[in-house]
């Protein structure tokens, strides 16, 4: 049944039952919260846990979700990049970044607050073409 409310949540989203999910987590509280919610529904996704490395993927997707995960990087680009190669083509890229530290968003990286400004040239330079507000298409 909780498997049920998840998918429901995702053809909300639009995602569906056709997609084959897993999740890339960095050790962290965050993490300790979604596995203690997982075991609680009985919901066992396949979760990849990264040392804070983006280089831990192996496989191909056909849509990476990064919601309010970039601005909290040292290096969102290189994260961006490796997310790009593992992309299968005309795939689609979800990505929500709030790239500005503020009473709102204490936990952003200021350092990160450059990219706000030049992020649709960032995604175009990687091979994407926007398609709506948060989504991105890999065209090359």
């Amino acid at each position: 049944q909780a498997e049920d409310g998840i998918r429901d949540v995702e053809r909300s989203r639009g995602l569906g039952d056709v997609y084959k999910r897993q999740f890339l987590e960095i050790p962290s509280k965050t993490l300790e919260f979604a596995l203690y919610h997982f075991k609680k529904h009985n919901v066992s996704p396949k979760i990849i846990i990264s040392d804070g490395s983006p280089f831990v993927l192996k496989e191909n997707y056909d849509a990476i979700i990064a919601l309010d995960v970039l601005e909290h990087l040292k290096e969102p680009i290189i994260y961006l990049e490796e997310l790009a190669k593992h992309l299968n083509p005309n795939g689609l890229m979800f990505i929500e970044a709030v790239f500005k530290q503020d009473k709102q968003h204490p936990m952003h990286l200021k350092e990160n607050e450059k990219y706000a400004q030049i992020f649709d040239k960032i995604m175009s330079d990687l091979g994407f073409k926007k398609i709506a507000n948060i989504t991105w298409r890999k065209i090359r």
